[in-house]
């Protein structure tokens, strides 16, 4: 199971300390150019196999549609890909994050004078502290529960509130203030590129003044499994609709819609092994039949 950069699971790094200012400069790119590619050749050389079978959630899946739309060489490495909450596009994303990056400047310079090149939201001792004292009730778990309704979308039945302290004592989890810049920068911007560092510093790294785009429709020859959910916020559906599956669609071998899952029904929700995981596992076990032959799958809507 892969981490992202940054997070509290994800701090040995070989000369870099978490306390330095350079080993926080990262966004979402360098996951997508190095990190997926250092996680899935080790995976492949400690097992001996071939390929993976790849599961994403979120910037999970955003990261492996910059990596293939940039690598084509790398659909080799991937015999299936499982895109849960998939993210292209978040133009249209909602709640709680969309107020939010109204208020933020978006520029380079002015965001790294206000927020500095460091961690930001760390997983720390007050972040768990908060968690266990202020979702510890059944009155607090309703409040604190409508607070993730605020950033993830709304649900109705498929959340375990009595975990709600053990939830939020994991989240967040910890990321660089550069990578929280950049999706504010998709937001606001409506595209998916790379991050933009300023006309001049855009020069110097990609030699051009504006940040080169992330041109989706490049993937091609990998199966592409989507799980998307009806009331996720931050994986929109109309930004899944209209900016997703029109440059993906070719490839796409699935599409699941969940009308009640949320943003994190995917990874907490009471139904997720039913509606998502065991499909998975199956479409897995159908791919690895002796005849090599999968069955073919039409794309299809799926209650949740």
């Amino acid at each position: 199971m892969g981490n992202m950069r940054g997070n509290k699971y994800s701090r040995r790094h070989i000369h870099l300390n978490p306390s330095s200012s350079s080993f926080w400069n990262f966004t979402w790119d360098e996951m997508a150019r190095y990190d997926l590619s250092a996680m899935i050749d080790q995976t492949l050389i400690v097992s001996g196999q071939p390929f993976v079978y790849y599961v994403g959630h979120s910037q999970g899946t955003l990261t492996m549609f910059a990596k293939l739309s940039t690598d084509p060489s790398f659909t080799k490495k991937v015999k299936m890909f499982f895109a849960l909450a998939p993210i292209g596009s978040v133009a249209h994303i909602g709640g709680l994050l969309r107020t939010l990056t109204t208020d933020f400047a978006t520029g380079f310079t002015a965001w790294t004078q206000m927020f500095g090149s460091g961690e930001f939201l760390p997983n720390d001792f007050f972040m768990k502290s908060f968690a266990s004292l202020a979702c510890g009730s059944a009155i607090e778990r309703e409040i604190c529960k409508h607070v993730l309704f605020a950033i993830a979308g709304t649900d109705t039945r498929n959340m375990n509130t009595t975990r709600i302290p053990v939830y939020l004592s994991h989240l967040p989890a910890g990321t660089s203030s550069l990578n929280l810049l950049h999706w504010i920068q998709m937001v606001k911007t409506g595209s998916v590129a790379m991050l933009d560092l300023g006309e001049k510093r855009n020069l110097a790294t990609y030699g051009q003044k504006i940040p080169p785009s992330y041109e989706f429709r490049n993937i091609s020859t990998i199966p592409i499994y989507l799980f998307a959910g009806g009331n996720d916020i931050l994986a929109n559906n109309q930004d899944i609709n209209g900016f997703l599956l029109p440059r993906i669609g070719s490839s796409v071998q699935l599409n699941v819609h969940l009308p009640d899952y949320n943003h994190l029904d995917f990874i907490w929700g009471i139904n997720a092994v039913t509606d998502v995981y065991k499909p998975i596992a199956n479409l897995i076990r159908e791919s690895r039949q002796p005849s090599g032959k999968s069955r073919q799958l039409e794309t299809s809507t799926t209650s949740g």
